[in-house]
């Protein structure tokens, strides 16, 4: 990356309090910790730190230059720092937007960008895998989807990449608007809106608004993928004036999943239907909630002129991303699924034919969310016998009989009991599997399923 400070002026409307007009930066960074020499360094402000405390520390640590905010302008002593430059701008998160937003338009690369309550990041990637299969990609990397990582993704393109994958979260409203603007999509796919992840937003009419922005704010000539199984979804699209793709399950869609197969740990199998074309795709993934996921990454395959048989390729050797239904194998054929990563209540999980239930995280909480995180009581009643582990509330373990039954060898556990989780990580440690595989770290949150090994009926 070559950024000359004319283009950081031109892009942030910033004033150039000292340095030299004709200087070049070969990146940019947010972090004073990593900073590289040469790089611009952008003071960010957040609810727990301020860049601007740090913004004298880049610069000794050779920093090109820094970009802070107008009203810190006299809280800091530049001037031993000559010829390194400072801007100042209004919003320093606002002009990291406005710089990764001109660095996308220097390239005619198109853009595809996806937000929605469920399987955004596994979505992502099984997109970038079947892209990738073909293309040199850009994707967002983890789910660094915000404000910040979503722009700083976007200014590591380069003219190699011929199509970039980007995540869109939201944690405040008016981000997917303002995340919209920066990237300005040619494909969009809101994977689903459901019931979680409500705090600050309060109501799911509200959520649906929100997302919709995606929509709402690309290019009138791009595509969007819709699913045709969420009504949410569908009710945004119809306002959509571009070419539209639709994917399903259980409605009539142009790409269409039937006869889905749970296989257990060995993953999910469905038949794929697409412009007459059937075709038997075997996924590594676990629980019918992925065959959306892989259905919108084989339309966007499709879309970029892809055979089928490419994208079933890139699929079938997709693996698990950690702490995402992640099967870790356990002495004696037992296997612990492990899904872990902030996941949300809405849907039960399935494996083969032993039924447990996932539970999301309890700070999320929104209008109509609290009864979703009271189903966890029943994992021991409704599963085979099988241990779970929740990071929010309590969750039951145990073999359960039928209905109200009782249980034998029954046992709730709750996320912030640190010595029964870190109990439960010591024995796991003990069978060979260490912390980090299993997800566990010194007791905090925790969700896990351990079950015996798979009978033949």
């Amino acid at each position: 990356m070559i950024l000359q400070i004319q283009e950081v002026l031109k892009a942030t409307g910033g004033k150039l309090l000292q340095g030299e007009k004709l200087a070049i930066f070969p990146g940019i960074s947010t972090d004073s910790r990593t900073v590289a020499e040469g790089e611009l360094f952008v003071a960010l402000k957040g609810s727990r730190f301020d860049g601007h405390h740090y913004a004298i520390e880049a610069l000794e640590k050779k920093a090109g230059g820094v970009i802070i905010e107008e009203d810190k302008v006299g809280d800091l002593r530049w001037n031993g720092y000559r010829p390194r430059a400072v801007i100042a701008v209004k919003d320093t998160l606002m002009a990291l937007g406005d710089m990764a937003r001109d660095w996308r338009r220097k390239y005619r690369t198109p853009v595809v960008a996806l937000t929605g309550s469920n399987g955004k990041t596994t979505t992502k990637e099984l997109i970038a895998a079947c892209l990738g299969a073909t293309f040199p990609i850009l994707k967002t990397k983890g789910n660094l989807n915000n404000l910040i990582g979503l722009p700083l993704t976007l200014l590591a393109l380069t003219e190699k990449e011929r199509v970039v994958v980007l995540e869109m979260g939201m944690n405040v409203p008016g981000e997917i608007r303002r995340l919209t603007e920066i990237a300005e999509p040619d494909v969009g796919l809101i994977t689903n809106i459901q019931k979680v992840h409500l705090e600050g937003i309060g109501s799911l009419e509200r959520l649906k608004e929100e997302k919709g922005e995606l929509f709402q704010g690309m290019r009138r000539d791009g595509a969007i993928l819709v699913n045709q199984d969420d009504p949410r979804v569908v009710e945004l699209a119809n306002h959509y004036p571009g070419q539209k793709i639709s994917f399903g399950i259980d409605h009539p869609a142009e790409v269409m999943a039937k006869e889905i197969r749970l296989r257990g740990t060995e993953g999910t199998s469905f038949t794929l239907i697409l412009k007459g074309e059937v075709v038997e795709i075997h996924l590594r993934l676990l629980g019918r909630h992925f065959v959306p996921n892989a259905l919108s990454a084989i339309a966007v395959a499709c879309l970029f002129g892809m055979e089928v048989r490419q994208a079933k390729e890139a699929l079938e050797h997709f693996q698990p991303l950690p702490m995402r239904m992640e099967v870790v194998p356990l002495k004696g054929g037992t296997m612990l699924i492990n899904d872990a990563y902030n996941a949300n209540p809405c849907p039960g999980r399935y494996v083969g034919t032993r039924k447990f239930y996932k539970r999301g995280p309890s700070t999320d909480r929104g209008e109509g969310e609290q009864p979703l995180h009271r189903f966890s009581r029943h994992l021991g009643r409704r599963s085979a016998p099988c241990c779970g582990v929740s990071n929010s509330s309590w969750i039951s373990a145990g073999e359960g009989k039928g209905g109200g039954g009782s249980f034998r060898g029954h046992y709730p556990i709750k996320a912030n009991d640190s010595k029964r989780g870190l109990d439960i990580g010591q024995r796991l440690e003990k069978d060979g599997h260490g912390k980090n595989r299993s997800g566990i770290n010194r007791g905090e949150g925790l969700r896990i399923v351990i079950f015996p090994p798979l009978s033949s009926s």
